[in-house]
């Protein structure tokens, strides 16, 4: 229900333009989306880094809803743990001359090139998310409602930014959330 009513509120935040202008560190905000994510039995296939060159703070700033953002990249990397199938997840973040680039990638499944559109929709969900009928160590279907995917893409968009996927079926799946970067003195 949660999930439901931050969806509804991103888009009457998007309809009135009501764009976040707190200005945030995004390596903060990667640190606060991982700290809760120890716990997930999967958490140890994690790894992540901060492109070494974004050595000051005003590098890694951007304007933003800290909350909103937290949870979006929380909601990027508990995915890739999730459908990783226990396999390596890599968080990175980058800066490129205009943007903040936090890329998320799993060498999970992957995604159907025809499902990569539709999983940006609230309740929808790929077949990566039902079980190989050759696996029968994992559950019927993994555990979710597709709302994770939509409601991170929203929270990209009401800060001027975008979620992008790449993925490929059997070689894992790689997420980017992408932001304006402020401008750098």
């Amino acid at each position: 229900t949660h999930h439901l009513l931050m969806l509804a509120e991103m888009e009457t935040r998007l309809r009135e333009g009501r764009q976040p202008q707190m200005r945030i560190n995004m390596a903060d905000i990667l640190l606060k989306a991982l700290e809760p994510l120890q716990n997930h039995p999967e958490f140890h296939h994690l790894s992540w880094q901060i492109d070494e060159k974004l050595e000051n703070e005003e590098a890694l700033s951007t304007r933003g809803d800290e909350p909103l953002l937290i949870i979006a990249l929380r909601n990027l990397i508990e995915n890739a743990l999730k459908y990783g199938q226990s396999a390596a997840v890599e968080v990175q973040l980058t800066r490129s001359a205009q943007q903040l680039i936090v890329e998320v990638k799993d060498h999970g499944p992957g995604i159907p090139k025809e499902e990569q559109e539709i999983i940006f929709e609230p309740f929808q969900r790929g077949t990566h998310t039902q079980r190989n009928e050759t696996d029968s160590e994992v559950p019927e279907k993994i555990p979710g409602h597709g709302l994770g995917l939509p409601l991170s893409a929203r929270i990209a968009l009401l800060h001027q930014g975008k979620i992008e996927l790449e993925s490929t079926p059997g070689q894992g799946s790689i997420f980017r959330l992408i932001l304006p970067a402020s401008a750098t003195t």
